[in-house]
């Protein structure tokens, strides 16, 4: 989630305080900061999503292909709390860049 959030808050804060527009649901100005907000979330959580995934910490979208069954169990774990840890701090930064760009981007 900090990933995501690390991504959507600069649009949101960048387009807001340059758009008096975006801040009333009414408006195609705020249905489209918020659209952007959310791909722009979308592609910077994606990485991290994919090694969750692929450490066995996260499911999948389960994907059911042609002739095959659903699992809805969990692959194993192969992340050490080390890799976890840092995986932690990664996103705590992430989303400390994020809130960074926002008040910077806010003032330009």
């Amino acid at each position: 989630m900090n990933y995501i959030m690390a991504g959507m808050i600069p649009v949101m804060v960048i387009w807001g305080t340059h758009d008096p527009f975006s801040h009333n649901p009414e408006s195609i100005h705020f249905w489209g900061m918020m659209s952007l907000a959310t791909i722009v979330g979308g592609f910077i959580a994606y990485p991290i999503n994919r090694w969750l995934v692929k450490r066995g910490l996260k499911h999948g979208m389960m994907t059911v292909r042609k002739g095959e069954e659903m699992h809805m169990h969990h692959g194993e774990v192969t992340a050490t709390k080390k890799e976890v840890d840092r995986a932690l701090i990664g996103s705590l930064i992430a989303l400390a860049v994020g809130i960074a760009i926002s008040i910077i981007g806010a003032y330009l």
